[in-house]
């Protein structure tokens, strides 16, 4: 029998992440500092970081929400859509690219205007 035996290399086995029972949707990692905060203190500081002050994306009406008084925005031209009146032939076709950031954005169009007030005042935005 020799003193020194040569083992025979066997791979490591990779640990199966176990699942917590922890619903998803409840937290959201900070891109900014890694922090770890729960969405509905994310939501109560108008999605931004409370530790470095990172400013999340907010889509166009949560920002009008913010804007306005009471958050009353009255959306003018909801409906409008934009077309492809000149049929524009590119790599990708136009009528896909807006079908694909309509899906994207939830917005009929590139832009959401409006009137509403701010301070009191009546203002038209957009």
């Amino acid at each position: 029998m020799a003193v020194f035996e040569r083992r025979k290399y066997e791979p490591r086995k990779e640990a199966k992440p176990r699942a917590r029972g922890v619903p998803s949707g409840l937290w959201t990692k900070c891109s900014g500092c890694g922090e770890v905060i729960y969405n509905q203190v994310l939501k109560k500081s108008h999605q931004v970081c409370p530790k470095c002050e990172y400013h999340f994306p907010l889509g166009a009406r949560e920002r009008l929400v913010l804007i306005c008084d009471g958050g009353k925005f009255q959306e003018h031209d909801a409906k409008m859509e934009a077309v492809d009146v000149l049929q524009f032939k590119g790599v990708t076709s136009y009528a896909s690219k807006l079908k694909a950031n309509r899906k994207k954005t939830g917005l009929p169009d590139a832009m959401v205007s409006g009137t509403g007030k701010i301070g009191g005042r009546e203002v038209s935005l957009g």
